[in-house]
């Protein structure tokens, strides 16, 4: 499995997402893109250098962190992930939500294997645990344009 980049998004209860940003820009000391997604629910924190790989995400509900993992093939990184422990929670084809092992509800850890666009999606909630993890993503990565 190959991951081409690696994308962190900090999820916040769409309620508290206006809140939340003032001060993960300040904490990090980079400026906030405009919003993005089919409801405004993604930002990027732009650094004045360097790749803008931390994103901000409002969710439906909890909150937490989760990676979203840019990869050529998403059937056979999912594979080599199950392979090493990994639970696949939501297959779509060309996407899927996985869970990482040996999390439990205080630490659960998921991903999504996606195609490559720069578009996320947050996980469907039938995918989400109690915890305040959300999941992680991989993605098959595009070889033109970037958002």
């Amino acid at each position: 499995m190959a991951v081409r980049r690696v994308l962190a998004f900090v999820d916040r209860p769409r309620e508290r997402f206006e809140a939340a940003a003032p001060f993960w820009t300040a904490v990090t000391g980079t400026r906030l893109s405009s919003r993005r997604g089919d409801d405004g629910e993604f930002a990027t924190l732009l650094p004045q250098s360097g790749d803008a790989c931390v994103k901000l995400q409002a969710v439906g509900d909890g909150g937490g962190a989760h990676l979203d993992l840019e990869v050529d093939d998403v059937r056979a990184s999912m594979t080599r992930a199950v392979a090493l422990g990994a639970a696949v929670a939501d297959y779509h084809g060309d996407w899927a939500v996985l869970r990482s092992p040996r999390a439990g509800r205080s630490a659960s850890s998921r991903g999504r294997v996606r195609p490559g666009g720069r578009r996320c999606s947050p996980a469907p909630a039938s995918t989400r645990s109690a915890s305040t993890s959300r999941p992680t993503r991989t993605r098959r990565r595009r070889r033109s344009g970037r958002r």
